[in-house]
């Protein structure tokens, strides 16, 4: 409904019990879907920036054999399957995104490098430690994970008044 990971999400202390379903193929579905969550649960989102703990993606080193240029594709495409991540035409901020996935905390983009690239990168997927991960990131896509406390947006979730 907000577009928002779950480990970006501030939860109020009681939520509703259950599972729910929700079907539209109308324009405009994401905003019926917050209309009927406020009508049915109660509940609204907000985005606020927080000081959080988070990981910071960075360029550790320039050899980079999983990542190559985009080539003018014009397609977004996100394969994501256990312990295996392939990425068409994509950025490291969409890396980073389904990153805080697999590591379950958000994390920030801090290459400081703009385009879209072709993206295959490869985990065990018996091992989601931070430290596998981590290190399959540095020797496979030249880039890695460092714990920092930043600004991260998120989305604050109330009780409707």
């Amino acid at each position: 409904a907000y577009n928002c990971s779950p480990q970006r999400m501030v939860l109020p202390g009681e939520m509703p019990a259950g599972n729910f379903d929700f079907i539209a193929t109308v324009p405009g579905a994401q905003e019926a879907l917050q209309s009927e969550i406020q009508k049915k649960l109660k509940l609204v989102g907000q985005p606020a920036a927080r000081m959080s703990d988070c990981l910071l993606l960075r360029v550790k080193s320039q050899d980079a054999s999983g990542v190559k240029p985009a080539n003018g594709l014009n397609y977004v495409r996100q394969k994501f399957s256990k312990g295996e991540v392939e990425l068409t035409s994509c950025s490291f901020a969409d890396l980073s995104r389904v990153l805080e996935n697999v590591l379950e905390q958000p994390i920030l983009d801090q290459t400081k490098i703009d385009g879209t690239f072709n993206i295959s990168f490869k985990w065990d997927p018996q091992d989601k430690s931070f430290a596998s991960v981590n290190s399959e990131l540095i020797k496979q896509l030249g880039l890695e994970l460092v714990t920092g406390r930043e600004s991260v947006d998120v989305l604050v979730v109330k009780k409707a008044r």
